[in-house]
């Protein structure tokens, strides 16, 4: 679930979630690169919200969802129509986030 995903608690005594496991991993496996092949890693990240509203329909007749994708890295942004593309390199993108490097 959403809880054990993001491991948000902020508590030492609880687990750290999915992501933080993953990143930590990422990051740890950049760093022997880079000490055992000289191999240097540059990260860009992005961190987004998928927010999906389902309300019933005009008619009457069925829902109608409505998703907004919102930018976690710079507050108080969000972009209803998002969307996602493949850029020149074969990367994933999503037009409008912001993309910070770390």
């Amino acid at each position: 679930g959403k809880t054990y995903t993001m491991g948000a608690s902020g508590l030492p005594s609880v687990p750290a979630g999915a992501l933080q496991l993953a990143i930590k991993g990422i990051f740890e496996r950049a760093e022997l690169r880079a000490t055992e092949d000289g191999v240097a890693c540059r990260f860009r990240v992005s961190y987004v919200e998928i927010f999906t509203d389902v309300r019933p329909s005009a008619s009457g007749k069925g829902n109608v969802c409505a998703e907004e994708v919102r930018d976690l890295l710079a507050p108080g942004r969000a972009h209803a129509f998002a969307t996602v593309r493949v850029d020149v390199d074969g990367q994933m993108r999503l037009d409008g986030v912001s993309e910070h490097e770390v």
